[in-house]
């Protein structure tokens, strides 16, 4: 079905998305959405973890989130105000 915009030149049409389509893009756009949170917390993870210079850690294990509260520097364990800062990224 092709619908005529009022504002633009008659010959310039426009094929109207039906319902499966506006789904399937709210999808990627939501997946989209996500992904981006999940680097922007990983990344802040690292920034802490590379201030005590700690650059080996893995995030991406499975298990990461055990790993991370038993993570030791040359001064001993990561100070509780830094893993308090780390965000909850695996659920």
């Amino acid at each position: 079905m092709l619908a005529v915009s009022p504002y633009r030149h008659p010959s310039s049409l426009k094929a109207i998305s039906t319902l499966e389509e506006e789904d399937a893009a709210a999808d990627r756009e939501r997946q989209t959405l996500v992904v981006s949170e999940q680097t922007r917390l990983m990344n802040r993870i690292k920034v802490l973890l590379v201030r005590f210079c700690i650059r080996s850690f893995r995030l991406r294990a499975r298990n990461a989130a055990n790993g991370l509260m038993a993570v030791h520097t040359a001064e001993g364990t990561l100070p509780d105000n830094t893993r308090a800062g780390c965000p909850v990224l695996f659920v």
